[in-house]
């Protein structure tokens, strides 16, 4: 009897420690953003109690996870699925920094897709952002070169297993852009989470899938610093290219998403388009280091690479030279192209 007692005392603690702080929740939420904050404290104090794991993190990670959903203006621990508070084990550190081999949990927020969605819209450069799942038995095809497309023809008696998810952007200005990820790109995104073992990789997994598609899609476009934050969740952190705010005006339409000047001749882009990515020849005029370009931006399609996703490498390169707004160099779209196929011929032999 005495493990519940316990339990509960930590519950209660947590409780008059949410409600000592419900003043300040105002303060923390945005403006524009209609938010109660007997709702918040509420959703929070229930989601604790049904999670033993979050009711045995330290009050001050729950609150600060709190504040950091109230400030993107996202209601934690809600139906809408907009952020989760999800508990981890922590070392404890010294007042020097160093590791005292203890541990506790603590609580981290993690923004769900439908999060990342609202604000998206909220940021004045994007029209909308759509996730979807592809199951087995579903029509699916993507088609690369001078336009690219994607076709997704459900099967509406389809109840199959989830193949692939796929992402795609609509920017105010016109234009757009899309990712795919394959079941398999999903599971290695989980196995490098945190949370690959709780939270909503296991509550949710298709909604972890499609919030996975959403982040990388979300890397290319021109976003706000609340989004930048959002992505950077501590489970897969990722780097975006961020546009403040009060700076924010409407993409202008994307120009076709292999321009012909990133080969040495027009007779070489036609090629590379027609030709399946394996086959495609790169030819450079110039070689520059890689580090002219966004650090962010090079390091993800790196890592991309260095995990095997050489087609998803070279179909994020396309995109990150097509864009109108902070296009990637030529020069460095050349380099990382070269490397994305030489790895890949590798890879096959």
């Amino acid at each position: 009897m005495a493990e519940p007692t316990k339990a509960l005392s930590q519950i209660q603690q947590i409780d008059a420690y949410l409600a000592g702080r419900m003043k300040s929740v105002d303060a923390k939420l945005p403006s524009s953003i209609a938010l109660k904050p007997e709702r918040v404290i509420s959703l929070v104090q229930a989601k604790i109690r049904e999670d033993a794991k979050l009711a045995s993190c330290t009050k001050e990670s729950i609150w600060l996870a709190v504040s950091k959903s109230l400030q993107l203006g996202l209601e934690p621990c809600s139906p809408l699925g907009h952020s989760y508070l999800v508990p981890f084990k922590t070392k404890i550190k010294d007042a020097n920094g160093k590791d005292t081999g203890q541990t506790h949990m603590e609580a981290t927020l993690i923004v769900g897709y439908k999060g990342l969605i609202a604000l998206a819209r909220r940021s004045g450069q994007i029209k909308s952002v759509i996730a979807r799942v592809v199951r087995k038995g579903d029509v699916f095809k993507v088609t690369h070169g001078l336009h690219e497309n994607v076709i997704h023809e459900p099967d509406m008696d389809a109840t199959g297993p989830l193949t692939h998810v796929y992402a795609v952007i609509n920017y105010v200005g016109g234009g757009e852009a899309f990712v795919w990820l394959t079941r398999a790109q999903c599971e290695a995104f989980r196995a490098r989470s945190r949370a690959s073992d709780s939270g909503p990789w296991v509550t949710d997994f298709e909604a972890q899938c499609m919030k996975t598609a959403i982040r990388r899609v979300m890397t290319f476009a021109p976003l706000t610093t609340e989004i930048a934050e959002a992505l950077d969740d501590g489970d897969q952190p990722i780097e975006v290219n961020v546009t403040p705010t009060h700076a924010q005006k409407p993409a202008p339409e994307l120009p076709p998403s292999v321009p012909a000047d990133s080969f040495a001749s027009d007779d070489a882009a036609r090629e590379f388009a027609a030709m399946p990515a394996e086959e495609a020849p790169i030819e450079v005029k110039v070689e520059v280091p890689v580090a002219v370009a966004n650090d962010g931006e090079v390091a993800l399609i790196e890592e991309m690479i260095q995990d095997g996703e050489f087609d998803g490498a070279i179909d994020a390169l396309k995109t990150a030279k097509a864009r109108a707004t902070n296009p990637m160099p030529k020069a460095t779209y050349d380099v990382l192209a070269r490397k994305a196929l030489d790895a890949k011929k590798g890879g096959a032999k």
